[in-house]
């Protein structure tokens, strides 16, 4: 949590609150193993044991980010990345296993000849050139 401070459209300073709540969980690349998973995290009440986050494939992570305005006490923004949300996880899945079709650099870079890359948005013109597999 932490204030948040900005000039509004109308030239006042606006303060606001900022809450962020983070999630992680076990990700599994075995299907059925993950299947396991998804039955702990939807079996309600307290959980025995601790999920297995060193034991597993990679951490998937999920949760919200609220603006809170502190003047009316209303949220004014939220969003959120469901940490249960099957689509999110074999969407993950299948970009960490290389499933996917997009690699990393491919992510970063571009496809050869595929325009205006998100590497060359965020930075110079030495990046359109940069080897992406260094």
């Amino acid at each position: 949590m932490r204030p948040v401070h900005r000039i509004g459209p109308d030239g006042k300073r606006r303060s606001d609150f900022l809450i962020q709540i983070t999630q992680r969980r076990p990700l599994y690349f075995d299907v059925r193993r993950q299947a396991e998973e998804e039955e702990r995290y939807r079996t309600p009440g307290e959980q025995k044991v601790a999920p297995d986050l060193w034991g597993c494939d990679a951490k998937f992570r999920g949760g919200a980010t609220f603006l809170l305005d502190l003047e009316t006490f209303e949220i004014r923004y939220a969003i959120y990345k469901n940490i249960l949300s099957e689509r999110r996880i074999e969407r993950q899945r299948k970009f960490m296993s290389g499933e996917s079709g997009t690699s990393l650099a491919e992510l970063y870079f571009g496809k050869p000849g595929a325009g205006q890359r998100f590497a060359h948005l965020h930075g110079g013109d030495d990046l359109l050139n940069a080897d992406p597999n260094h």
